[in-house]
């Protein structure tokens, strides 16, 4: 949740909280699977930035547990 992991680019630059993330700054977002998607499963503001990312126009996507956010928002 704090912040959120980014591929590429400046990793610290692109880098930020859940919290202060803008939705509309996504075209995707990608929950990365194992132990990190159960516990953002359970966090509110992960599945409201995951809901208006998507209500914008973001693809979102899962990997193995990751999909545990998707599913409950």
């Amino acid at each position: 949740m704090d912040p959120i992991p980014v591929m590429g680019g400046n990793k610290a630059g692109n880098s930020r909280s859940v919290r202060d993330a803008n939705p509309e700054d996504y075209d995707a977002l990608i929950v990365l699977g194992d132990h990190s998607g159960d516990i953002m499963g359970t966090e509110k503001e992960v599945k409201e930035l995951l809901t208006k990312a998507y209500a914008h126009g973001a693809v979102i996507g899962g990997i193995g547990g990751g999909i545990i956010p998707l599913i409950s928002s």
